[in-house]
């Protein structure tokens, strides 16, 4: 598809108003060999002396070459992931390898600050290398997006790293406006995406919303842009609603859009640069604004809301983040030297992981074997009970008071209310003492199962006190292997030796709880195949009978609900 083809043209991609920052040569792999084998006087390992060339190479192509291309879209990742995993072993101030970063006017020995400087540069060439890409094809387009999405992704990591002292070099105000046009840009090129591919009016009226209000906050400058783009959204809107035949509202749209063109102060004024901008979108829209006002006027007469009265076209939320990542590999200067003892940290600890999980595994079967889930339920049904009887009780006083105060009244006017609950009040003693049979029988049924609560309580206490050995010996493993990365081997042996002996005092706890989670998980799987189908069958019986109770009460308070009603009214 060409630009002739395009039923709308829209305007270029602006130019970013953002310049380049400053930095100096600096050959940081040099410094580090140079610091290894002079001042360490240690022996540099070749990966890594031909880490510390590239590194260098890919700082001067970074310093000079800000626009990346297709193909070179990888370098700033692979520049982050050699300078951070070369020199993290390392002093780089002063009085160790003086790597000094300089960008503008402000010098810092900090990894975070160089690549947060490089990488700002890096996206405001990518901005450019998009800003200058014809909008006339779809290849172009997708050129266009292929600078954009690692130019969001770099910025992104900037941001992250951006600290207040390096602000004199870059603001983080500065920043944030350029992540603000990125958002611009990326809708600007999704919206052309859009339109060749032929989406609906609906999504480019959003999209043209959103679009507007993100140049309208990006820099005054914009300001033409926002507008543009806040007509295209009315006109879209409008198309829309023409396609789903709401003729008024689509009027109204319309109305909306050519409200928003600047007017010339009178006829002999020249015409705004925003109303020229806006001529080649609005002018082609005009008659088919004009037809649809003349076809409702003839044939719709659908009536017309006002410009305030139109509904806002909702801009959809700026959605999605890119995340990048580096092919290269970079092993640390020390890894070769403390990869024993890491791993043999490692495996110590992955053992004793093992056997937590092993041992939490069979704490998690033999508690299943006991049967809290039907253990629950009647706790429930019996607290239902108890309180059905409670108010069963308590009505029966209640009434009682009733009677022996108003008995004089009450006999002339319900002469049966006396013979009713003297009828009524025997049946909750009686419906009492039934109860008392099946919590008897209940509490021989869970006497079957005190043994398997009480050890399904130590296996619980067990588990705690796993977790919280799990946990130490966690920090201690961390602590271990993140000491283990110092180029101070002495300080790597000290760290070894360290975890040695808290693993020790930690196995020293856990062997004695191990064989008490041995014995309680098979003394629960032995109760279970003893007790638990006897102890369902009793429950099935005590289920029934406490069952019956709760419709009893449930009865009784319905009735002495209405006798109390009746008589509480004399």
């Amino acid at each position: 598809m060409t630009e002739e083809d395009l039923p709308i043209q829209l305007p270029q991609i602006p130019e970013v108003p953002f310049s380049y920052l400053t930095t100096g040569v600096l050959p940081v792999g040099q410094r580090l060999v140079h610091y290894i084998e002079s001042v360490l006087r240690a022996k540099v390992p070749d990966d890594y002396r031909v880490n510390c060339e590239r590194l260098d190479e890919i700082r001067e192509q970074l310093r000079n070459q800000h626009g990346l291309q297709d193909e070179q879209l990888h370098l700033y990742a692979d520049y982050v992931t050699l300078i951070t995993g070369l020199t993290q072993d390392f002093d780089i101030s002063e009085s160790g390898a003086k790597v000094q970063f300089q960008w503008e006017k402000t010098k810092l020995n900090l990894v975070d600050f160089d690549v947060c400087c490089m990488g700002y540069n890096v996206v405001v060439g990518l901005l450019k290398i998009a800003s200058r890409i014809s909008l006339n094809s779809d290849s172009n387009l997708r050129t266009m997006i292929n600078a954009i999405n690692p130019a969001r992704a770099i910025c992104n990591k900037i941001l992250e790293l951006h600290r207040e002292d390096f602000s004199s070099a870059v603001a983080h105000d500065k920043i944030i406006a350029l992540s603000g046009f990125l958002e611009a840009f990326w809708v600007h090129a999704t919206i052309c995406m859009s339109i060749f591919a032929h989406k609906n009016a609906l999504l480019v009226a959003k999209l043209a919303k959103l679009l507007s209000t993100l140049y309208a906050k990006t820099s005054p400058a914009m300001n033409d842009l926002a507008l543009y783009f806040n007509v295209l959204a009315s006109i879209k809107m409008s198309e829309n609603s023409m396609a789903n035949k709401e003729y008024g509202i689509a009027i109204a749209y319309g109305n909306q859009a050519i409200s928003l063109v600047p007017q010339p102060a009178n006829k002999k004024a020249k015409q705004s640069p925003a109303a020229a901008i806006l001529a080649p979108l609005v002018d082609p829209f005009r008659p088919k604004l004009e037809t649809t006002i003349d076809d409702n006027r003839r044939i719709y007469f659908e009536a017309v809301p006002s410009v305030e009265e139109v509904p806002a076209c909702k801009a959809p939320p700026f959605a999605g983040k890119y995340k990048w990542e580096s092919d290269f590999q970079v092993e640390p200067y020390n890894s070769t030297v403390s990869i024993n003892v890491k791993e043999n940290i490692t495996k110590r600890h992955e053992n004793f992981i093992e056997q937590i999980q092993n041992a939490s595994a069979d704490i998690a079967e033999a508690r299943s074997l006991v049967p809290e889930q039907l253990e629950n339920e009647m706790h429930q049904m019996i607290s239902d009970l108890y309180a059905k009887r409670t108010l069963c009780r308590e009505k029966t006083e209640a009434i009682a008071n009733i009677l022996g105060q108003r008995a004089q009244v009450i006999s002339q006017r319900y002469p049966n209310a006396f013979g009713q609950f003297n009828q009524l009040r025997p049946i909750v003693d009686q419906a009492a003492q039934t109860d008392l049979f099946f919590e008897t029988q209940y509490g021989k049924a869970k006497s079957l199962l005190q043994s398997m609560k009480d050890h399904s309580a130590i296996l619980a206490q067990s588990q705690d006190t796993m977790n919280i050995l799990a946990k130490q010996a966690q920090d201690a493993a961390t602590e271990a292997i993140e000491a283990s990365k110092s180029t101070d081997m002495t300080s790597v042996l000290k760290a070894n030796t360290k975890f040695t002996t808290t693993f020790d005092q930690i196995a020293a706890q856990l062997n004695p709880l191990f064989v008490q989670i041995r014995n309680s998980t098979t003394a629960i799987r032995a109760e279970a195949e003893r007790n638990v189908k006897p102890y369902q069958a009793e429950i099935q019986t005590v289920r029934g009978g406490f069952g019956q109770g709760i419709q009893c009460y449930t009865n009784l308070l319905q009735q002495l609900t209405n006798l109390q009603n009746q008589i509480s009214n004399c």
